[in-house]
């Protein structure tokens, strides 16, 4: 009878096999690929860094305290031009997203973690946030403008645009109006 414990290999050996060098053809050729990767790299990165160089050099001369703060000058008048208005419009809607989904995401966390951790309705939560995680914003941007824009009804002296007429038209469903008519599917009166 043989002893099973003979065949195996013992910590030693094994450390032995993993330290023992490469041949010499291995060896070469991940060199070899380390070397096309740096390059590729970097040559990939070139006009990244071109683009990067020629908005800072001719985009650093322009930037002063005046042209962050001063509006766009109107088409063919010389004068100050800016963008202020970009700043201030970028930091009402961060003001807005972050009033609106700070407190709903405080107490739905407190919700999950307090009160629902096995219901029904804790699950669905859970879901929809793990989804909602999943998903980049720039998905959901493109599938609200889709929403919102694109499929934009109007009624204009019982015309129906949809799409881009109701855009050029200005005379889209308002949001009011809409959460309104939602409501009353639902059986709410909102008067």
């Amino acid at each position: 009878m043989t002893n099973p414990s003979s065949k195996l290999e013992t910590p030693e050996s094994i450390i032995a096999e993993l330290n023992k060098p490469l041949p010499i053809g291995r060896t070469l050729f991940t060199y070899g690929m380390t070397v096309l990767a740096f390059a590729l790299t970097g040559l990939a990165l070139l006009p990244l860094v071109e683009i990067l160089w020629s908005i800072l050099r001719q985009g650093l001369p322009q930037l002063s305290l005046e042209s962050i703060t001063s509006l766009p000058a109107p088409v063919g008048v010389e004068g100050p031009n800016g963008f202020g208005n970009a700043i201030v419009g970028t930091l009402i809607m961060v003001g807005i997203a972050s009033a609106i989904s700070i407190p709903f995401g405080l107490l739905t966390g407190i919700y999950l973690s307090e009160f629902g951790k096995n219901s029904k309705t804790a699950s669905g939560i859970r879901f929809i946030t793990n989804v909602l995680t999943g998903i980049p914003s720039v998905i959901i941007g493109v599938f609200a403008y889709a929403v919102v824009v694109v499929t934009k009804i109007a009624i204009n002296n019982g015309q129906i645009f949809i799409g881009r007429e109701a855009v050029d038209q200005g005379i889209g469903v308002p949001l009011p109006g809409f959460m309104g008519a939602i409501a009353n599917i639902f059986g709410y009166d909102i008067n």
